[in-house]
């Protein structure tokens, strides 16, 4: 059942009282029954209750907020109301429910694999690994456009490079970790060559360092010497 993966309370006891057909004294609760009834109209409520209890809303809602994002982000992208959102927050996803990123990323999985439409699973794993930003990407529309920054592009591909230039000093030479690795290591050096006119003088310390890093390996190993080929390094 839905309701057995939401970790808030809210909604999981309305789903209970309602299975067991008792009088709720939350007064949130009462509205809703009434709104359900057809006795209140009240348009958040409504608004509130197509979004949990049609599945492909409810999966986009929630992989967003799974992501991290903030609610003025996802109503701006959704285009679903903040007062809306706050509500799906206190029924169903309540950030206070999660003591750690451990139990978030459990819930994610969990409601990935059990409660989340086969055709949405990828949705909810990638905004937990990819963030805020993959999600603007998947609601962008029409003229709408995600604002990327090319100095914080290139800042990120090379700091990304030489992460995982580190991640292959433990691992062996033809490992999928090394290969990786000199993947993000060559499309890093190329965009060396042009890296002062993307990013000016605002460079720190750390880009300083990514840079030596980078270069060193791009100098310091061929794919020869690596006994790659150069279609496993490019592909």
């Amino acid at each position: 059942m839905f309701h057995e993966c939401i970790p808030d309370r809210k909604w999981r006891q309305y789903c209970q009282l309602a299975a067991s057909k008792k009088e709720s004294r939350d007064p949130l609760f009462q509205k809703i029954d009434a709104v359900r009834k057809g006795t209140k109209r009240d348009e958040e409520i409504e608004y509130v209750l197509d979004l949990i209890e049609n599945p492909h809303y409810r999966d986009e809602i929630t992989a967003f907020l799974m992501s991290d994002a903030d609610l003025d982000m996802v109503s701006t992208w959704t285009r679903v109301p903040i007062s809306v959102l706050e509500l799906f927050c206190e029924l169903c996803f309540d950030r206070a429910e999660f003591r750690n990123k451990l139990e978030w990323r459990a819930y994610a999985i969990k409601y990935a694999n059990d409660c989340a439409l086969p055709e949405h699973a990828d949705l909810i794993r990638s905004a937990i690994l990819l963030g805020p930003t993959y999600m603007m990407y998947h609601f962008q529309q029409g003229s709408e456009q995600v604002v990327l920054d090319p100095k914080d592009f290139a800042k990120s591909l090379i700091q990304q490079a030489f992460h995982l230039s580190r991640v292959a000093k433990g691992n062996p030479i033809n490992s999928p970790a090394t290969k990786e690795s000199l993947r993000w290591l060559n499309a890093a050096a190329k965009l060396l060559t042009g890296y002062d006119k993307v990013l000016g003088e605002d460079v720190n310390d750390d880009d300083d360092e990514a840079i030596v890093a980078i270069e060193e390996v791009k100098i310091s190993r061929t794919t020869e010497e690596c006994g790659l080929s150069k279609e496993a390094v490019m592909h």
